[in-house]
């Protein structure tokens, strides 16, 4: 099996002619099915970028949502994809999707990112726009506000 793997595409920084060129170049290659590791587009957008790679590309696509996918909107945006994923059995949101079968020995799983759930974002001297960009992280910071930022990221994992 052949995969393509795209990271941190943020399409949302692309001209129309631009985002045409890209998705006739991945429409172009011999993949059996394309990986996306988030920060596709900011949340007003993501659903319509996925949807337009499904209707365009002949193969599966895997993907997860990164914390830029919610930029201008906030937690909201995964209900909202549900809708987008009903619509194109091509869509394998790997969050809310069972583990998908590659071969008899190699499976597909994934995750949603989220800094503040993993590592340590609290010794950062480092503050992301994630505290100015998402509805519900708004007015909250990494610094002082730790148990409300984890128990956030937690909820975001139970969204189904």
């Amino acid at each position: 099996m052949r995969l393509g793997w795209l990271s941190d595409t943020h399409l949302n920084f692309l001209s129309a002619p631009a985002l045409d060129a890209f998705v006739e170049e991945l429409a172009s290659q011999q993949v059996d099915g394309w990986l996306i590791g988030g920060d596709i587009g900011g949340a007003p957008s993501v659903g319509s970028y996925l949807r337009r790679l499904a209707d365009t590309l002949p193969s599966a696509i895997y993907f997860i949502l990164g914390n830029h996918d919610f930029y201008g909107s906030s937690l909201a945006v995964r209900s909202r994809l549900a809708s987008v994923i009903a619509g194109s059995p091509r869509l394998v949101w790997l969050t809310s999707a069972e583990p998908v079968a590659l071969s008899p020995s190699v499976g597909l799983v994934g995750e949603d990112s989220w800094a503040a759930r993993f590592g340590d974002p609290w010794s950062s001297p480092v503050e992301i726009r994630d505290f100015h960009a998402i509805e519900d992280l708004v007015g909250l910071s990494c610094n002082t506000a730790r148990p409300e930022v984890r128990g956030l990221t937690e909820q975001s994992e139970s969204f189904t």
